[in-house]
C-alpha cells in the first residue's frame, strides 16, 4: 500500500515509486505492487524504471505474479534432462519417413511405432479370414478387425472397422466385410489385408500426435477420445517434450489419482 502521509496521493506515490525503483535497480529483486488509491504514477508506468513494474488491482498483479512463476519453471525445464529412451532402432526407425509426405498404413504405423519402442497392442496382418480367425483364437480375447491400406486415413467413418470381435464366426464375417468393402474404395493393390489387434477395454482413449504451428514450431498435442457427449480438450506442450511437460499433459487430461487404477501414467 502506498505510505501514509499528509501528502496529496499522487505525490505520494510517485515518490513511493522512485523508491522501489531504485530499490529495485540494486538488489534486481522485481516487486508486484497495488496501489490502493489514487492513479498509477506515469513515473511507475515508464519503462524506464528499471524494469519496476506497477499495476492498478489484484487482478492484475496475481496474473503477474503467475507469469513470473511460469517463466521461472520454463527455465528450470531448460536444464531437466530428457527421459532415457532405451531400445530405438533410429536407423529403421527414420527409413519410413523419408521421402515425399504420405499416409502410412496401420500396419506400417504400428511396426514404426514398435521401432521407436513405443508398445502397441497385439496384431497381424491378416491376408485370408482364417488368418484373421486363427490370431484372434491366439490372442484369446476380443479383438477389432480393420481394413488395411493407406489411402483410408478414417476408417471408422468409411465403415472399414469391427469392434468387440468374440468367436471365429464373428471374426471371419467382419474380415469379408471389410475388405470387400475396401475394394470399392481403392485399388487392389493398395488393399493389404485386414489388421486383426486385440483390444483393452475400461482405459481412457487419448489422441497423441504431432502439429507444426507456424508460430510456435513443433507440438505435442493430446486430446481425450472417450469421455462421450463432451468436447474434446486439447492440451499442447512444445517439443522437446519433459517428463515434467508430459505429466502436467496427463493431470490436464484428467489422468490423474482418479484414474490411476487405468492408466499407467509413467508409461504414458
Amino acid at each position: 500500500q502506498p505510505p501514509g502521509g499528509t501528502a496529496p496521493s499522487d505525490r505520494r506515490l510517485a515518490a513511493w515509486a522512485a523508491a522501489l525503483a531504485e530499490g529495485a535497480g540494486k538488489d534486481r529483486v522485481a516487486l508486484a505492487v497495488q496501489p490502493m488509491h489514487g492513479p498509477v504514477p506515469a513515473a511507475a508506468a515508464d519503462p524506464a524504471r528499471r524494469g519496476n513494474p506497477f499495476f492498478g488491482g489484484l487482478g492484475e498483479v496475481s496474473a503477474a505474479v503467475a507469469a513470473a512463476c511460469a517463466a521461472g519453471e520454463a527455465k528450470r525445464r531448460l536444464s531437466e534432462a530428457f527421459p532415457a529412451l532405451p531400445g530405438i532402432d533410429a536407423a529403421a526407425a527414420g527409413a519410413p519417413l523419408l521421402g515425399p509426405a504420405r499416409v502410412l498404413s496401420e500396419p506400417a504405423s504400428l511396426d514404426l511405432l514398435g521401432r521407436y519402442g513405443i508398445p502397441v497392442a497385439p496384431w497381424r496382418l491378416c491376408t485370408t479370414a482364417t488368418a484373421a480367425s486363427r490370431f484372434a483364437k491366439e490372442l484369446g480375447r476380443r479383438v477389432a478387425v480393420k481394413a488395411a491400406t493407406p489411402d483410408v486415413p478414417g476408417k471408422a467413418e468409411a465403415g472399414l472397422v469391427r469392434l468387440g470381435l468374440d468367436g471365429d464366426a464373428a471374426v471371419r464375417t467382419a474380415f469379408h466385410e471389410v475388405t470387400i468393402r475396401a475394394q470399392a474404395l481403392v485399388r487392389p493393390d493398395r488393399l493389404l489385408g485386414a489388421t486383426v489387434m486385440g483390444m483393452f477395454e475400461g482405459t481412457a482413449r487419448l489422441v497423441v500426435g504431432l502439429v507444426r504451428h507456424e508460430r510456435l514450431g513443433m507440438l505435442v498435442v493430446a486430446r481425450r477420445a472417450d469421455l462421450a457427449g463432451s468436447q474434446p480438450e486439447v492440451v499442447a506442450r512444445g517439443c522437446p517434450l519433459r517428463r515434467s511437460g508430459a505429466l502436467e499433459m496427463a493431470a490436464e487430461l484428467g489422468l490423474g489419482a482418479a484414474a490411476a487404477a487405468a492408466v499407467d501414467v509413467g508409461a504414458l
